[in-house]
């Protein structure tokens, strides 16, 4: 019996995360979080101060997308290093180089890590492990990190392979000689930074079962004092997330009931009052989930009813401790309806998620028939003066995208659903239990599938109690983020897809950039570093870290809009019809890397300052009225400059493009009824096989074509029945 895929899945984001697992203190919600299509969850905006000040975030060596630390300029100095003069460079230099092997993965990487170091050193650190005290340095400290990068680099690496279990082997002996250290439990800073790794350690060398003593030991020695220094919060967390990890470790799971000592050590914790009374009680929640996660080895394993017992008679007594609804009691509450589903009434808690929803959110309000909003506890001028921020941020999207307020095929999602916490506390606290999402951001839009009739797009905020400026973080930010999904972009949230499909740049810009408009000084000022060229934003994913994907992605939306606004038109007609093929085919040809140089003119003027967008006008090309002196023409060439009748119906055309061209204006205009214009490249074009189109209302319709091929391309005009008078230009720009 092996481990279920789903958790292997789970697993493999997990690694690839830039979070701790336990980032967000909320361990069962990141495994359920696991189990649901990503494409439910839209976009998560940045995260407050708040928020990022109460984050530990300890060194983690899966966060790949990031750039060569500053300051490691002696990394290259790792290569060719073995045995003693290996060790010794590791002790004296900075934990950044360190880090920097498992960042780079590279052929130094690889060379450093090969299986005789890696067993060299683990087997050095070893002499000096049992009496090592960290308070007076922090060579052990790297040492770990050295070590457990050995196995992240081998997993991932193909050039570098373990022919056998000798690394591990070093390692278990390097870690077992560590926990006899009498300096283990010291309360210095340095102490925990050291253990922070070597719980690591043991996750990343894959020795589970054998950690069991000294995560208990730790579990049991953890008091007021160390709750009181970052490093060992961190240090605790990682000891938790090395259980969390082992819950795919069969051998591990499949003797859970004799790991008696470890429930009763994380039943401790989870029961400390001195960690409930202060701000960081989400340790002791996060023990209690631990202690929990043994019904789910009860019931994969089969094991005694015994066990399930024990473990829910535990989490009943813990929440007989708390008040119904205290962010404990929830937590309890939440581990009884994942392990023991549909047995609520016998733990007394049946329908506790829907009154805690309604006791949370207890304030509702219309800003209109198709936006409500939700509140923890806001005045009817707050809840006021954020509809009015809302209908200000719709009338500019509209304005600026040229919607017509027209939503994409196949999308009702026509009611939003704003639901609004106190604070980042708050948030942190009933946001991932009510909506099943990860808190550790700065509010989420969930899209859900808008194809479905009774789908109910939301999203999820909190107030910025930290200025006095802003009422609630990221409003307008998410609002764009719904208008954008209904307006703009065909499908649910990852119909294009945000890995490949070069969708983030513009989702997450176009949010920045209508809701910083043109003031977003952080933004202007990373821009005038000119790191990046404007093709290389457009490959943005999540992964490429908050700057990239937040302030460069505004300033790619807005030099877009500024210096090439007809590329906006162009990308729209493909997104609001789900053409993801044309999308990236305009991106990748039309685009690719022409607009780089004028990107790196833009960054060095463009201004942060209060002057309004300028909205995107009709194009200004003046289409003469020729059906006032020719008849209509049906089928035909076009040449440069002409401008034809269109006949109704069905009316054909073709054009040829010659060497030199690097544009093509096609407008219509004049006349009463509706035409509707459809482009290709190489056949003939009509509704239904066409590679651009415009469809507006009425008789004005516009499309561009930047660097076309060479050769014979045509254009399609269908008509209403009611239609007549309207007239066809095309015009093309030379390469000077």
């Amino acid at each position: 019996m092996s481990i279920s895929k789903k958790k292997l899945t789970l697993l493999v984001s997990l690694l690839l995360s830039t979070n701790s697992a336990f980032a967000d203190s909320h361990v069962t919600e990141l495994s359920e979080r696991g189990q649901k299509a990503a494409s439910e969850f839209a976009p998560i905006s940045i995260s407050s101060p708040i928020l990022a000040d109460h984050m530990d975030e300890p060194v983690t060596a899966f966060r790949m997308m990031e750039s060569h630390v500053e300051g490691c300029g002696s990394y290259s100095n790792f290569s060719g290093l073995s045995s003693e003069a290996l060790f010794n460079y590791i002790q004296g230099t900075s934990a950044e180089c360190v880090n920097e092997l498992m960042r780079s993965n590279d052929d130094i990487a690889v060379n450093t890590y090969q299986a005789e170091n890696v067993i060299d050193v683990a087997q050095r650190a070893q002499k000096i492990a049992q009496s090592y005290d960290s308070s007076s340095g922090d060579e052990l400290y790297r040492l770990f990190h050295y070590l457990r990068g050995a196995f992240y680099v081998e997993s991932t690496n193909d050039k570098l392979t373990y022919q056998d279990q000798a690394p591990h082997q070093a390692m278990l002996s390097l870690l077992e000689t560590y926990r006899l250290n009498p300096n283990f439990s010291k309360v210095a800073d340095a102490q925990g930074d050291t253990l922070r790794e070597y719980f690591t350690a043991w996750d990343s060398s894959k020795n589970f079962v054998q950690s069991i003593d000294v995560v208990t030991r730790y579990l049991n020695e953890f008091g007021p004092e160390h709750l009181q220094s970052y490093s060992h919060r961190n240090a605790l967390t990682s000891a938790l997330t090395l259980l969390y990890r082992a819950s795919w470790d069969a051998t591990y799971t499949k003797a859970a009931e004799e790991h008696t000592e470890l429930r009763k050590a994380l039943l401790k914790v989870a029961n400390s009052d001195y960690i409930h009374q202060s701000e960081y009680g989400y340790q002791a929640t996060d023990a209690l989930k631990e202690y929990a996660r043994f019904l789910e080895y009860h019931q994969y394993w089969n094991l005694s009813d015994a066990l399930a017992q024990e473990v829910t008679g535990g989490i009943v007594d813990f929440m007989s401790g708390f008040e119904p609804y205290s962010s404990a009691w929830i937590a309890a509450a939440k581990q009884l309806d994942v392990y023991d589903p549909n047995q609520c009434e016998k733990y007394n808690i049946c329908g506790w998620k829907s009154q805690l929803e309604e006791q949370v959110l207890s304030v509702h309000y219309s800003c209109s028939d198709t936006v409500k909003i939700r509140a923890q506890s806001m005045t009817t001028p707050e809840l006021q003066q954020s509809c009015d921020l809302l209908a200000k941020e719709e009338t500019l999207f509209h304005a600026v995208l040229k919607t017509n307020h027209q939503p994409v095929s196949d999308d009702f999602n026509t009611h939003l659903e704003i639901n609004i916490f106190d604070s980042a506390q708050e948030y942190q606290n009933y946001a991932g239990t009510l909506f099943n999402i990860s808190t550790d951001n700065g509010g989420m839009y969930l899209e859900g599938d808008p194809s479905q009739m009774d789908n109910q797009a939301r999203f999820i905020a909190y107030e910025a109690t930290w200025l006095d400026d802003v009422l609630v973080w990221n409003l307008k930010h998410e609002y764009i983020h719904y208008l954008d999904g209904h307006f703009n972009m065909y499908g649910g949230f990852n119909y294009f897809r945000t890995d490949g499909d070069k969708s983030v740049w513009w989702s997450e810009g176009l949010a920045e950039y209508l809701s910083h408009q043109n003031r977003y000084d952080e933004a202007v000022e990373i821009g005038r570093k000119a790191n990046y060229s404007f093709s290389e934003i457009l490959t943005n994913t999540y992964s490429s870290g908050d700057e990239r994907v937040y302030r460069w992605g505004y300033l790619a939306v807005r030099f877009l809009f500024e210096v090439s606004p007809e590329s906006v038109d162009q990308l729209m007609q493909y997104a609001r019809v789900g053409d993801v093929t044309g999308w990236l085919n305009y991106l990748d040809t039309s685009i690719g890397t022409s607009l780089d140089q004028r990107w790196y003119d833009w960054l060095q003027t463009v201004q942060s300052d209060d002057t309004p967008l300028t909205t995107q006008k009709p194009t200004n090309t003046v289409v003469p009225d020729s059906c006032k002196v020719h008849g209509p023409y049906e089928y035909g060439q076009i040449n440069y400059g002409e401008t034809a009748c269109i006949s109704s119906g069905k009316a054909h055309y073709f054009f040829y493009v010659q060497d030199g061209i690097t544009r093509i204006d096609i407008n219509s205009d004049h006349g009463e009824g509706n035409v509707n214009m459809f482009y290709h490249p190489s056949n003939w074009a009509d509704s239904n096989t066409y590679t651009l189109k415009s469809v507006n209302e009425g008789n004005r319709e516009s499309i561009t074509i930047n660097n076309p091929q060479l050769g014979w391309q045509y254009i399609t005009v269908e008509s209403d029945p009611e239609s007549h008078g309207a007239s066809l230009k095309l015009d093309v720009t030379f390469d000077k």
